[in-house]
């Protein structure tokens, strides 16, 4: 009922493999110290470029700002359209109903 380990070993072949794994976990610090601020500035300076840089007469978040704008005016659009064709079923089924009924009552008289 004891929890058991493989009995795969490290590269040092003294240990079984989840105490060897543990031994490498110093070494990565060190690369993690310099790998994070090296990623935050380069994000940095990319967000930097994003905002600085123009490119004929537009930045990033212009062109970004603008396709937002056209996303939503076109679903904008789009749903008065759909609305409006569902208006018009809406208004085709009751006048349906309605010249249904009306033949329907002359039917029943006849």
């Amino acid at each position: 009922s004891r929890l058991r380990f493989p009995r795969l070993r490290g590269k040092d072949h003294s240990k079984p493999l989840h105490m060897a794994a543990s031994s490498l976990r110093p070494s990565v610090l060190p690369i993690l110290a310099r790998a994070i601020p090296a990623c935050a500035l380069v994000g940095a300076a990319v967000e930097l470029f994003m905002i600085r840089v123009r490119i004929g007469d537009e930045t990033f978040y212009d062109v970004a700002t603008r396709k937002e704008a056209e996303r939503v005016v076109y679903r904008r659009i789009m749903l008065e359209e759909r609305e409006k064709q569902l208006r018009q079923r809406v208004a085709e089924r009751k006048e349906k109903e309605i010249m249904g009924i009306e033949e329907g009552g002359n039917d029943e008289l006849n």
